[in-house]
């Protein structure tokens, strides 16, 4: 398969879970939505990529699939944002795109961005809310190094 083609049938690769990702990665990266469609701002992720502003609404559709090169381009472009290595994006962009072998129909979970969000936020915050947003991080970390307990427990159970 070429890095880009016109899809055979809307179906050919998984085009609405790439959009969702790429939408998600974008929010997270900072890119605000666009008052008329709702989803992130194209002329700034053109602006950002150096890709065509007319792409994401062909990927969108599925009539074409990214090329790896617009791939890394978005990498390049938003990793920095979301605090995540470019390798690392550029690779859960590969597999929300469809290539390779571990692609699913899935698409790849996106706490680094979810961090960088928190990150934004809290530099964003007066005092106060830095207070509440500490507390709740705590508790998180908290409950998150139980759940780690349990399943390394329930391992070595096993």
């Amino acid at each position: 398969m070429t890095p880009e083609q016109q899809s055979d049938t809307a179906g050919a690769w998984p085009y609405k879970e790439f959009t969702v990702y790429l939408d998600d990665v974008l929010r997270a990266a900072g890119i605000p939505d666009s008052k008329r469609t709702g989803r992130p701002n194209i002329a700034e992720f053109a602006e950002r990529t150096g890709i065509d502003a007319a792409r994401p609404g062909k990927w969108a559709s599925g009539k074409l699939r990214p090329t790896a090169d617009a791939l890394r381009k978005i990498a390049d472009a938003f990793a920095d944002d979301l605090d995540m290595p470019v390798d690392e994006l550029y690779s859960r962009l590969m597999t929300a795109a469809g290539f390779g072998a571990s692609s699913s129909s899935s698409t790849p979970p996106i706490e680094w961005g979810a961090m960088a969000a928190i990150k934004r936020l809290y530099i964003r915050a007066g005092e106060e809310d830095r207070e509440w947003i500490r507390g709740k991080l705590a508790d998180l970390q908290e409950q998150i190094e139980m759940r780690m307990t349990l399943s390394q427990q329930t391992k070595r159970g096993s």
